[in-house]
């Protein structure tokens, strides 16, 4: 496994913290504000190590894009809002 860098450290952050399942752009969105030069493709390369690692899990709902939460071993069941698809 590489050496985790700032902005590892920072997106896992933003994940762990969140509470609920985010997509990528919400990742990103939340971490340039501790980050502001933090590019999209940055994001999702940390995102997709972050998964290679087990660290972080995908979460589909149908026809939404995919997001990300915390691995944090628990099984959970997720529901979406119809109305503001949160």
């Amino acid at each position: 496994m590489k050496r985790q860098t700032r902005q590892g450290e920072v997106i896992l952050s933003v994940i762990r913290s969140a509470g609920r399942p985010l997509t990528p752009l919400e990742i990103h969105q939340l971490a340039v504000q501790e980050i502001p030069r933090l590019g999209i493709a940055t994001t999702y390369r940390h995102v997709k190590t972050l998964c290679e690692n087990h660290q972080v899990v995908g979460v589909d709902y149908p026809g939404q894009p995919p997001r990300y939460e915390w691995a944090d071993g628990q099984d959970k069941v997720h529901f979406a809002c119809r109305t503001c698809d949160k």
